[in-house]
């Protein structure tokens, strides 16, 4: 083995122990997962249940090809992912549309008042990414009146995401 192969060996294996360290460990749903080679983040939805698993799922650009992940919330906790990070299959132009057709959605951000207060029923959350910006929506149930287009277009995503496959590495 050379000079050169031995570097790349050394980097591939520094590469798969940061990767398997990645995996291998709780954590926080804002923090974002890394190793070489992931991806940017672009788009990260958030679908929480009352009484059944709660998920969790980031569309990543790696180059030109979109990826996506889901992560499963830990027993009993909120904001908690427990290890690992599924790549599913779908394909790359699927979610390249579905990224895009979200960032062009115009929306109003200010939220009415409300004296309503439930912990029953379905909480979602959609963010954008774009390098150091972005932007996070959340609703429970029902959205502000505004945001209808984009929460049906996220709500039509989960059932999509829900219904695919791992991806064997």
């Amino acid at each position: 083995m050379n000079k050169s192969e031995r570097k790349k060996f050394l980097q591939e294996l520094q590469d798969k122990e940061e990767k398997q360290a990645a995996l291998s460990e709780k954590r926080f749903m804002y923090e974002d997962i890394g190793w070489r080679g992931i991806g940017q983040k672009m788009l990260q939805i958030v679908f929480r249940p009352s009484f059944e698993d709660n998920k969790l799922w980031d569309i990543r650009k790696q180059g030109e090809t979109y990826v996506l992940f889901e992560s499963t919330f830990a027993e009993g906790e909120r904001y908690i992912l427990r290890p690992g990070y599924d790549l599913l299959e779908c394909p790359s132009n699927e979610l390249k549309s579905l990224v895009d057709t979200l960032k062009a959605i115009k929306i109003t951000i200010g939220i009415p008042e409300s004296d309503m207060f439930s912990l029953d029923g379905t909480s979602y959350e959609v963010c954008l990414y774009d390098h150091q910006q972005s932007i996070r929506l959340q609703w429970h149930n029902q959205p502000h009146e505004d945001w209808q287009e984009m929460a049906l277009i996220v709500v039509k995503a989960i059932e999509r995401f829900s219904s695919l496959q791992r991806k064997n590495d």
